[in-house]
């Protein structure tokens, strides 16, 4: 079962930024999520939210440049700097509804040539992954889903991929030993009970995704 650090480590640091990483590469995990936005001038950076929120100032990522965002929020980091400090780990990269791809994909270029392993992308934006694949068939790919087990397999053919990640509070012992037996490998998300995960393995849970990397 893969230890994946949500955000880097959430629960430990300001998710999403280097520190985080760092934190979480200190526990050896298997993998580091991160969440993907791109900014006005084509900068893909490191937030969950669409919004950067710091010293009373509410700015929209999308309508604002790296500079500015980074003036606002001096632990804003790019995916670039993401990539680098996170070495050899693989990276989950789980992009935003609705954003730009080409951005992203320059930064990843030569990791794909390179280590095309280390990459895993990630959406709810079904059209979105749909694009990426259409362009980038050699990228992994994993369907992000909040409930329906049936939507994710269906958009995980359509892409084929084998990859789910869907809300822990929706999983039972019995759909993910089904989903094992159907050949899917399940992350769940976001869990941090360490009992939970255990139980799960055992019915076939391939990853957790988690704020507390250091109670795993």
């Amino acid at each position: 079962m893969l230890i994946i650090g949500h955000k880097g480590s959430n629960d430990l640091v300001p998710g999403n930024t280097i520190e985080a990483i760092k934190r979480a590469l200190e526990f050896k995990v298997d993998m580091i999520e991160v969440d993907i936005r791109v900014t006005k001038d084509n900068v893909a950076i490191l937030s969950h939210d669409e919004f950067i929120t710091s010293n009373g100032l509410k700015l929209k990522i999308s309508d604002s440049t790296y500079k500015d965002l980074l003036s606002s929020y001096q632990e804003l980091t790019t995916l670039e700097d993401a990539l680098k400090v996170s070495k050899h780990t693989k990276i989950l990269l789980d992009i935003k509804p609705g954003e730009k791809i080409e951005p992203i994909m320059r930064v990843i270029a030569s990791i794909l040539k390179n280590q095309p392993e280390k990459i895993l992308i990630a959406s709810f934006d079904f059209k979105l992954l749909q694009n990426i694949h259409n362009k980038y068939p050699e990228i992994n790919l994993a369907v992000t889903e909040r409930w329906s087990g049936v939507r994710a397999g269906h958009r995980a053919r359509n892409l084929g991929t084998k990859i789910l990640i869907m809300n822990q509070l929706w999983l039972w012992s019995g759909f993910i030993s089904s989903l094992k037996g159907s050949g899917y490998q399940l992350y769940a998300y976001t869990l941090n009970n360490p009992n939970k995960a255990l139980k799960w393995k055992k019915y076939g849970l391939a990853g957790v995704i988690t704020d507390c990397p250091d109670r795993f």
